[in-house]
């Protein structure tokens, strides 16, 4: 007796769409597909979601495809979806906040009533980073540019156009002034250079005091 073997045939919500583009290889396409983020996000969306929603099967090409066209709206610069995204998350939360507090209220245990409280606590602290993302993307906050300003006291390579070139000219400059600068200590009073090995005449304040000589010492010796 022979046994009639049925064939399942693939439910087409279940399969995947892959889209070879102009000149590209089997491989790639599967490896492209299977690389796009969009297509990550609606297998695990249909996961979630399940098989049907509404009595509807939850087509996974399709899914895919609103995927795409929402994430082309957003690098485009339409944000709206993202936004009416953040606020419904954000009543989600608040809903979320509430109903873990009233079980923290109604807790007869203490551990229980932390547990609850930190679970609630956490849904408002994300309701608010939600509320202030949507704040920052409806109110960007202004970008100021500014421009480096580059000083050195000597020969700096710097980008600012012909700052380069000035920056080299004057280090030069103040080079030149430093070298051609008397060095005034060395200046005596009379206008000449100090001679550390000039004769120089007795003091005033003790006369008898007379400069050694050349090779002999004073002929007047005081003991």
């Amino acid at each position: 007796m022979s046994k009639r073997v049925k064939l399942l045939t693939p439910n087409p919500a279940d399969c995947l769409p892959v889209k070879p583009l102009a000149g590209e290889s089997k491989p790639a396409t599967v490896a492209r597909t299977a690389a796009m983020p969009t297509v990550h996000a609606a297998i695990t969306a249909r996961q979630v979601i399940g098989p049907k929603f509404g009595g509807e099967s939850v087509h996974l090409g399709e899914l895919i495809n609103t995927l795409d066209a929402q994430a082309r709206d957003a690098t485009s610069g339409n944000l709206a979806r993202s936004e009416e995204m953040l606020v419904a998350q954000s009543h989600t939360l608040d809903q979320l906040f509430n109903a873990l507090t009233r079980r923290a209220l109604n807790a007869e245990l203490m551990p229980h009533l932390e547990t609850y409280m930190k679970l609630a606590l956490r849904a408002q602290a994300q309701c608010r980073a939600n509320a202030e993302a949507l704040n920052e993307m409806k109110n960007p906050r202004p970008v100021a540019f500014v421009q480096q300003a580059n000083i050195a006291n000597g020969p700096q390579q710097v980008n600012n156009g012909t700052a380069r070139q000035t920056l080299a000219q004057g280090a030069c400059s103040r080079a030149e002034k430093i070298q051609d600068t008397p060095n005034e200590l060395l200046e005596a009073s009379n206008g000449e250079r100090l001679d550390i090995g000039a004769r120089d005449t007795a003091g005033g304040a003790d006369p008898a005091m007379a400069t050694l000589g050349e090779i002999h010492r004073a002929e007047v010796r005081h003991g």
